[in-house]
C-alpha cells in the first residue's frame, strides 16, 4: 500500500450446522492467521465485543475452519505485508441464517455492532 495505510478485509461465509453427522458447536466463527498479530488482535477484540453485545452467541476463533486455509484471504496475505493487510473471515452458522427473520436480523446487527467496537480498539 503506497499510502501507508492498512486495509482491513472482512469476508463473510456461512457454514452448515452439521457436517458428516457431527454438530458444529458455534454460531459465529472468526478465522484469521495467528502468526499475523493484527489479525489475531482483531479476532480477539471482535470476539470480546460479541461477548458484550450478544453474550448468548457462541463465538469461536478459527472455527469451524483454520484461518490459514487457502483462498482469497491467504492469497492477499502472501501479497501484502501484515502492516498493510489484515484479513479476517467471518463464518456464520446457517441455522441462524435460515432462521425466521428476527433471528437473522439480530445476528446481522450483532456482527455490525461488534465489528465497529473491535475496530475502535485497534
Amino acid at each position: 500500500m503506497k499510502s501507508g495505510r492498512r486495509v482491513v478485509h472482512v469476508s463473510s461465509h456461512s457454514f452448515t450446522p452439521v457436517l458428516d453427522g457431527k454438530v458444529r458447536n458455534a454460531d459465529v466463527g472468526i478465522l484469521y492467521d495467528p502468526a499475523r498479530r493484527g489479525e489475531a488482535d482483531l479476532a480477539s477484540d471482535w470476539k470480546a465485543a460479541f461477548a458484550q453485545c450478544a453474550p448468548a452467541l457462541r463465538v469461536r476463533r478459527n472455527y469451524p475452519y483454520e484461518g490459514k486455509a487457502d483462498g482469497l484471504t491467504a492469497y492477499l496475505r502472501n501479497r501484502y505485508a501484515a502492516r498493510e493487510y489484515v484479513g479476517v473471515e467471518l463464518e456464520l452458522n446457517q441455522a441462524i441464517v435460515a432462521a425466521p427473520p428476527p433471528s437473522w436480523r439480530a445476528l446481522r446487527e450483532s456482527v455490525t455492532i461488534a465489528l465497529r467496537a473491535a475496530l475502535m480498539r485497534a
